[in-house]
């Protein structure tokens, strides 16, 4: 008979557990006793890299990253963070640090920065109806008094940021509050020459 001798190389094209070639070649003459090697594949060589860390990374750093380990860029999408400058990484993926196989696509989040409140409109409504309604889109109120012939006493007359405008959350919002019509005090004529 033959002596078998097996040996095991990575193969990108053969699966696991396939032979690959033989030593001597397929249709080779050979002799009994001679040793005939067999060369079985393990399947495509698998290389583990190590994650990047991504975050706070604009989104050509983040990229260039991954690709300097043999990493791709998977799906990137947006959303909106208080904490991570517009454009920045504010997650992935794959936590830094992870162990995976070269060429994994790692998908990441980049921020749209700070999300911004519309300005409600706040001309006709009381002081307190005001200040409600700027404290439930997230911003603050402050008052200034001045008196008014055609709006009545308590209402707002005018606001310093237009409705709809786009503000980040606590900016500070004045509004023109009537105190009514301006009275004036008669001073006293009598005995005064005309």
């Amino acid at each position: 008979g033959l002596l078998v001798k097996r040996e095991y190389e990575y193969s990108d094209t053969i699966e696991a557990g396939n032979v690959i070639k033989t030593s001597p070649d397929n249709g080779a003459d050979i002799q009994k006793g001679d040793t005939v090697t067999i060369i079985v594949s393990r399947g495509k060589e698998v290389i583990e890299v190590s994650v990047p860390d991504l975050r706070n990374k604009n989104e050509s750093d983040a990229r260039a990253a991954l690709s300097a380990v043999g990493l791709n860029a998977g799906t990137v999408s947006e959303t909106y963070s208080d904490s991570v400058s517009a454009g920045n990484v504010i997650s992935q993926g794959y936590s830094a640090g992870t162990t995976v196989e070269e060429g994994t696509s790692v998908d990441f989040v980049l921020s749209l920065g700070r999300q911004k409140v519309g300005v409600p409109n706040l001309v006709g409504k009381t002081e307190a109806e005001a200040g409600s309604a700027l404290s439930a889109v997230g911003l603050g109120a402050t008052s200034i008094y001045e008196s008014s012939d055609s709006v009545p006493q308590g209402i707002v007359i005018r606001q310093n940021a237009a409705e709809g405008q786009a503000l980040d959350p606590g900016t500070v919002v004045s509004f023109v509050v009537s105190t009514g019509k301006e009275m004036l005090t008669m001073p006293n004529l009598i005995g005064l020459d005309q």
